[in-house]
């Protein structure tokens, strides 16, 4: 199985090929009709037949889907996200039960490893630790005030891992719903490009801008190259070293495959590789943009479509597009029709936003709050009171929070 996680990455970045399997874990459904429970322990979030989640996955859960509200759509930044509604709810009953759902998702992901019959082996479970070192290592500075390092692994990358493992099981070679590789082939060729580059900064090693004889000997090299390429007498490669060498410099020469509308590449190089035909180059000037001149490459995705997805995270990626949302939509479905789920409401209640969450005026308001009357800064003081109570209240919370497991 490829090591590669399908993630619900909300503190760090996420690989846009798989947003659309991501999305499942923050979207916004209507309120879960789920049972309630009086006990007083709160170490545990729900409970069905013989398994029990900890409160930690929950609050990570919690957490994160508080630092991702104010950003959803129709959140006003200029105003506190708790004082307003998220897809007709109030901002900390859309964040509850969004918490709720990603944290019930463990249970629909371990009921679909039982259905196809997966299980961890001793590889999987070294990965799922690998991936938890790596990742609470850029993490933890940010997390472990709330969650301890356990419930991170059990929430997110081994729930990540799980979720992948049951998504190529059921579209991969061999699953109940295998796409067939024409499909994949033909997704590749429509979607991506084939393409290298080589960049020409306009600056020196110690960021001075060239001289402009040297900008200009640099873009002379370059459409000179661009001309040899496209009559068949230089290849892209010899176009890179001939750069090297004028510029006593090496590895200038980045290739790749991907499919350009959706990785956030600059406007001009996506409209570059878009007009010319395989086998030609082109000349990008970004001297404005980023003081660089470019020469984009396109290849033959056509040809190298097969190779591109001999390589099994390539392959991930692209069922991830085509089958991703195909894939979430089930999984909210079986978290839906759930039952025998038993919610620690007394456990869940001691978690809001506001712990987590602390308004930031825009810095325009803040100038202009600066110079209204005295009373304005009365209530300003006032305000900033109150937001030393949160902060006190929330540090008080993490302290527990973090010790559950």
């Amino acid at each position: 199985m490829s090591t590669k996680s399908i993630s619900v990455e909300n503190v760090r970045r996420v690989h846009p090929a798989l947003r659309k399997l991501a999305a499942l874990f923050l979207a916004g459904i209507l309120a879960l009709g789920l049972s309630s429970c009086d006990s007083t322990d709160k170490t545990w979030a729900m409970k069905r037949g013989d398994t029990t989640i900890p409160i930690g996955c929950y609050i990570y859960n919690f957490y994160v889907t508080t630092l991702n509200a104010p950003y959803q759509e129709g959140v006003d930044s200029s105003k506190s996200m708790l004082e307003q509604e998220i897809e007709g709810k109030p901002a900390e009953t859309w964040i509850r039960e969004n918490a709720i759902r990603s944290t019930k998702l463990m249970l629909a992901v371990d009921d679909m490893m039982n259905e196809l019959g997966l299980s961890l082996s001793e590889e999987d479970q070294k990965q799922i630790e690998t991936n938890t070192n790596s990742g609470w290592t850029q993490l933890s500075s940010a997390l472990e005030k709330y969650v301890a390092k356990s419930s991170y692994q059990k929430a997110y990358t081994e729930l990540n891992y799980k979720y992948t493992m049951v998504f190529e099981a059921l579209y991969g070679e061999g699953g109940e719903k295998e796409v067939p590789e024409e499909e994949l082939l033909q997704y590749v060729k429509e979607h991506y490009t084939d393409y290298s580059y080589i960049m020409a900064p306009l600056y020196d090693s110690s960021y001075q801008a060239l001289e402009d004889e040297k900008k200009t000997a640099v873009r002379d090299l370059l459409e000179d190259c661009v001309k040899k390429i496209n009559d068949g007498s230089m290849t892209v490669e010899e176009a890179a070293e001939a750069y090297e060498k004028e510029m006593e410099t090496s590895d200038s020469l980045t290739s790749g495959v991907t499919d350009l509308e959706t990785q956030g590449n600059n406007d001009k190089l996506v409209e570059a590789l878009k007009k010319i035909d395989a086998g030609n180059a082109y000349f990008v000037d970004l001297s404005e943009e980023s003081s660089c001149y470019f020469l984009v490459y396109k290849r033959d995705i056509n040809k190298t479509a097969g190779e591109y997805l001999d390589n099994e995270d390539n392959r991930l990626s692209v069922l991830s597009e085509l089958k991703g949302d195909e894939f979430a939509d089930m999984m909210e479905e079986k978290v839906d029709t759930m039952t025998g789920v038993e919610i620690n409401d007394a456990a869940l209640n001691e978690y809001t936003a506001s712990m987590y969450y602390t308004f930031e005026e825009p810095a325009s308001s803040a100038a202009s709050s600066s110079s209204s009357s005295d009373s304005s800064s009365t209530s300003s003081d006032t305000s900033s009171s109150s937001e030393g109570t949160s902060e006190e209240s929330s540090s008080e919370s993490s302290e527990g929070a973090s010790s559950e497991e």
